[in-house]
């Protein structure tokens, strides 16, 4: 069979020659260099859209930054310039000198009048004319009615401060002149018992057992529905008088003139 010069024929899947199957494994790797390309691409575009932006933010930032600028100064010459005082070279200046003017006096006959000119009150905003004094006056309308208000608001906290510190005051000299009165009616009937004295208006109420029904109001016009301090005056001066004796002293003197000597007055802050 050798020598024959007839060639052996193969499958093309014995040779590695299949054509199909390198285009197969060649398509794969050009779709990726294509979709590689494009992304590359979108990444340019959008890096080029992010400098064009940026670009943009700083140009009109800039743009504010120089308006800005230059409204400040022109507000600083402008208020410079109102400053300074009139030129001898005005038109106005001028003519005030022909009039007799002379530069620093007051304008008029008298000489007593304006010496610096009427200052210039730019307009700010697009309202109206007048309409900023309006609401000027009106701004201080309001606050001089708010000031008046809360004047009297402060005025009626210090009376009601007041009116609480007097009833409290009231309140404690009550309570006092009671504890007092107790202590100056058991004084007295003592003492007027020791003289042999059997009844007094004076001397402390009797205590009401349970089964004795209390009276519902102290008679109109008797001594017990005076008020606890003329009573407390009226039973202090009757052991002075009668007993000489001093309730805030807590002695009994021999005589009226040691007790004059001895005793500083008939109430407790004497004492």
């Amino acid at each position: 069979m050798y020598g024959t010069g007839k060639k052996l024929w193969l499958p093309p899947q014995a040779t590695g020659l299949d054509p199909d199957r390198d285009k197969q494994t060649e398509a794969p790797s050009e779709e990726g260099n294509l979709q590689a390309e494009e992304e590359d691409d979108l990444d340019k575009l959008l890096e080029q859209y992010e400098r064009q932006a940026e670009a943009d933010k700083a140009k009109v930032l800039s743009t504010k930054e120089e308006k800005a600028l230059a409204q400040m100064g022109m507000a600083e010459l402008r208020e410079s310039a109102l400053a300074k005082p009139l030129s001898a070279q005005t038109k106005g200046f001028q003519l005030l000198a022909k009039m007799g003017y002379k530069e620093g006096e007051g304008i008029g006959k008298s000489v007593k009048g304006r010496v610096a000119p009427i200052a210039v009150d730019l307009k700010s905003g697009r309202t109206g004319l007048g309409i900023d004094e309006g609401r000027k006056r009106q701004r201080e309308a309001a606050r001089l009615v708010k000031e008046a208000q809360d004047a009297k608001r402060r005025r009626g906290m210090e009376d009601l401060h007041s009116d609480y510190i007097t009833k409290q005051a009231a309140s404690f000299a009550d309570r006092q002149a009671e504890q007092h009165l107790a202590q100056a009616r058991k004084v007295c009937e003592t003492l007027d018992r020791r003289k042999g004295i059997t009844e007094n208006v004076m001397w402390p109420l009797e205590p009401v057992s349970d089964g004795d029904e209390k009276e519902d109001a102290v008679e109109e016009g008797s001594w017990e529905s005076f008020p606890a301090a003329e009573k407390l005056s009226d039973v202090l001066t009757c052991l002075r008088t009668r007993h000489l004796y001093c309730l805030f002293c807590g002695c009994q003197y021999e005589s009226r003139d040691a007790m004059e000597e001895s005793c500083p007055g008939a109430t407790e802050d004497v004492h």
